[in-house]
């Protein structure tokens, strides 16, 4: 949740097709990488947060559980089917973030992973490979920016544009990475974005 961005946009989705309730999961009170964070000057988000949905007009459409996302299980439906995934971006919190919410998803439920591909971050693609590609269950049905999102059906991608795939993607993520790494990321970014703007059957 953070500051509400993307949970007003997937609110906002859900409120125009007069979809389900969004479940957001945030503690509101950052993480090692946030300027300040563990000091006693560092400021709640929740107020913000909570601003920012009524101002879009969306508060009614979430509810909010603030609690961290490995203490807020218990308080998401056991049945879902949409789960995004976007909070601590390391291998462990990823991974505890897949066990604990997975397993509640829908059969033909979307998965979603941000900073997924074409980013520095190397914990959740590590988990990608590692749990979800070589899964069964679950088929890579697009890419956006940095996102890959993934349904739960049966896996249909072969050995070949597997390797690919994670070939590319090990290959422009890391910290410091030098230049010729960010425009391989960059032109990679672009690409996959258009042509899945532009020919992905969203219907399907």
């Amino acid at each position: 949740s953070f500051c509400g961005k993307s949970t007003i946009l997937i609110a906002s989705a859900l409120k125009s097709h007069n979809g389900g309730k969004l479940y957001a999961i945030d503690w509101h009170q950052g993480c090692p990488s946030m300027p300040g964070f563990g000091t006693k000057d560092f400021k709640s988000t929740y107020d913000e947060y909570a601003r920012n949905l009524r101002q879009f007009g969306v508060a009614n459409n979430v509810v909010t559980i603030k609690k961290k996302s490995e203490d807020a299980a218990g308080d998401v439906p056991e049945e879902i089917h949409f789960l995004w995934i976007d909070g601590l971006h390391t291998f462990d919190g990823v991974k505890a973030d897949f066990n604990n919410f997975g397993t509640k998803l829908a059969e033909r439920g979307f998965l979603l992973f941000h900073d997924a591909c074409w980013t520095e971050w190397q914990g959740p693609f590590r988990l990608i490979k590692n749990e979800v590609l070589s899964s069964k269950n679950y088929n890579l049905y697009a890419m956006i920016g940095n996102t890959m999102i993934f349904r739960k059906e049966k896996n249909t991608m072969g050995a070949v544009a597997k390797n690919v795939l994670c070939a590319f993607c090990e290959f422009v993520s890391g910290n410091g990475r030098p230049w010729h790494k960010k425009v391989v990321s960059f032109i990679l970014f672009r690409l996959t974005t258009h042509r899945t703007s532009l020919f992905h059957d969203w219907n399907k």
